[in-house]
């Protein structure tokens, strides 16, 4: 914009001399004219290239959330995540996002490193390990294990049970997963044993029934999740006994999902599970933890991975 002004200058003072260098004048008018034209381009693709952090995304120190960056966790981890952009309401306090500087006024989502004076997602300096309930880190081990408990979240755990069940469970809190882990000081029933005993549903994971059914679309042969390694089952993760994971009740074999989001800095997609959705296929409201994983390279859009998910019976891992 501040270009504007001087080539107009430069374009009266032409007019004066086109009376004795006709031709020299009329070649840099066309210059003049194909810049001046040639600006407003370029700022507006200035503005189209720039962008803000959708609802229930983790907060980036380097974008802006549409809303606001509010305390919450993801994958177990104290990153906060963006709400109140026009897709998700949430009403925890405002937070600054891991690399911020360190503020007074708005409190890190996780803490501040009082050397760096910048926020962290967790304290990895003035400890030798992890303690139990923090999420898993690559700059510094559990005191105890690693467990994965679904849901995208990997926690430090001191009590791992792996009898009688398909991956490690962490009982540090048996009231949370009583299934699995000792209750009482007797080791409990096994998942279906338990679910038999006491007339309730499974806890296992929802499945499509004929996961063929989700086809890739020019990159890998199906759709693939992040359970079971090699198989990588596409599932939904559910526990009617611990706030941390999803709480459908299973008891229906259709579901309604939505536009994802990437899952941390990865190209996995996360596809929440939805009460109602827009023209635009965002969720209008949704249940709260609830979501499929999608593995990259796919090849498939988000458009056509959710008509595969829509269409898909879900039913009980067996």
């Amino acid at each position: 914009f501040w270009l504007k002004p001087i080539l107009a200058r430069v374009l009266s003072i032409l007019t004066c001399e086109e009376t004795s260098h006709p031709a020299l004048a009329m070649a840099v008018k066309l210059i003049v004219a194909c810049l001046c034209s040639t600006i407003p381009a370029f700022t507006a693709q200035g503005l189209r290239g720039s962008h803000c952090v959708s609802d229930m995304t983790p907060c980036q120190a380097g974008y802006s959330c549409c809303g606001s960056c509010v305390k919450a966790k993801f994958g177990g981890a104290d990153t906060g995540l963006c709400a109140n952009g026009g897709t998700w309401n949430y009403s925890a306090p405002i937070c600054q996002a891991a690399d911020l500087t360190c503020s007074e006024d708005v409190p890190c989502c996780g803490v501040c490193n009082p050397a760096s004076g910048k926020c962290a997602l967790q304290d990895t300096w003035s400890q030798t390990c992890l303690p139990s309930g923090q999420a898993c880190s690559n700059v510094l081990g559990c005191c105890g294990s690693c467990v994965y408990q679904g849901a995208d979240t990997a926690v430090c755990c001191q009590k791992v049970v792996k009898v009688d069940v398909n991956y490690p469970i962490c009982c540090d809190n048996p009231d949370e997963n009583p299934q699995w882990c000792k209750a009482n000081g007797t080791r409990a029933l096994p998942l279906q044993q338990l679910a038999l005993a006491q007339g309730e549903s499974s806890s296992e994971p929802l499945v499509p029934e004929n996961p063929n059914e989700l086809t890739g679309c020019g990159g890998h042969e199906y759709l693939h999740g992040d359970w079971k390694p090699p198989e990588h089952l596409v599932h939904i993760t559910i526990s009617g006994k611990s706030d941390r994971f999803c709480d459908l009740k299973g008891d229906h074999n259709f579901y309604k999902f939505g536009m994802p989001h990437f899952h941390l800095d990865t190209d996995d997609r996360v596809f929440p599970i939805c009460h109602s959705v827009d023209a635009n296929n965002k969720c209008v409201s949704q249940y709260e933890k609830c979501h499929v994983l999608i593995n990259a390279g796919s090849g498939c859009s988000a458009e056509d991975v959710i008509k595969k998910l829509d269409r898909a019976t879900w039913v009980r891992y067996q």
